[in-house]
């Protein structure tokens, strides 16, 4: 058999949590992230043992933080070990809050931002920003209802460039 490398069983899922996967704490349900981290591993542990695997004991599971209603969740599964007759799988399950509250998704458009401050606006797709028809719009009282989406990119730049140099 040859080396198999953790790269080429890479398994990534990602699941929105609704109100279906939350517990009376209106967290996820703990039952809801293990079976996520099973459905995942399998694949990984497929790619290798390219037959019918099944779980047999899991070593250690920490809940670090919860996920809430409308977070991301993020599995991240890849084989780490191989036995005779068994097959270690890593996984972890990386939260992204997506939505915030009210204030329509500041995460998302937060890290939009940022990606688009760094690689400047001529390098975003096109396609990416023709539908804003180069304004967005502002939810803030103190500014105006729409802001120019060129001028706004070139401000990020410009404080990118600022942050890149100290």
């Amino acid at each position: 058999m040859e080396p198999i490398h953790i790269s080429q069983t890479l398994s990534i899922s990602n699941h929105r949590v609704f109100s279906a996967d939350l517990n009376e704490h209106d967290t996820v349900f703990g039952g809801k992230i293990l079976a996520t981290i099973d459905d995942n591993s399998s694949i990984a542990a497929s790619r290798v043992a390219r037959i019918e695997t099944v779980t047999v004991s899991v070593d250690q599971v920490n809940f670090l933080l919860p996920f809430r209603l409308q977070d991301s969740m993020c599995a991240e599964s890849y084989v780490s070990g191989v036995g005779h007759r068994s097959i270690e799988v890593f996984t972890k399950i990386i939260g992204e809050t997506i939505a915030m509250s009210g204030d329509n998704d500041c995460t998302g458009a937060t890290a939009g931002s940022i990606a688009g401050a760094v690689i400047g606006i001529d390098n975003i797709p096109e396609n990416w920003t023709r539908p804003f028809n180069g304004r967005m719009h502002i939810y803030l009282k103190e500014l105006p209802e729409y802001l120019d989406i060129e001028e706004v990119c070139d401000r990020f730049e410009v404080l990118a460039k600022k942050l890149v140099m100290e």
